[in-house]
């Protein structure tokens, strides 16, 4: 028999996120101060996680957010909650 070879990828992904865009500075009523706010496409972009992981921190209570015209998140909060989640 012949011997096994193993191959590798790597595969390097970058995500741009235009100020502006798709966040935005806004007051959040859980932190009451004034941080950047993403949408929750922005947010899972940003911190590699899914947009359903997401919502379900949402609908946890483990991030902070605010819903008018779409939801947005509280993008400190996020990265304070996966922090937290990773111990």
């Amino acid at each position: 028999m012949g011997e096994l070879k193993q191959v590798v990828f790597e595969v390097e992904e970058k995500v741009l996120v235009r100020s502006g865009e798709f966040t935005t500075e806004g007051d959040c009523p859980f932190c009451g101060e004034t941080v950047a706010m993403g949408t929750p496409c922005t947010a899972a972009a940003l911190y590699g996680v899914s947009e359903r992981e997401i919502f379900r921190l949402i609908e946890g209570g483990g991030i902070h957010f605010t819903e008018t015209a779409q939801v947005m998140i509280c993008l400190k909060s996020i990265r304070e909650c996966l922090e937290e989640l990773k111990k």
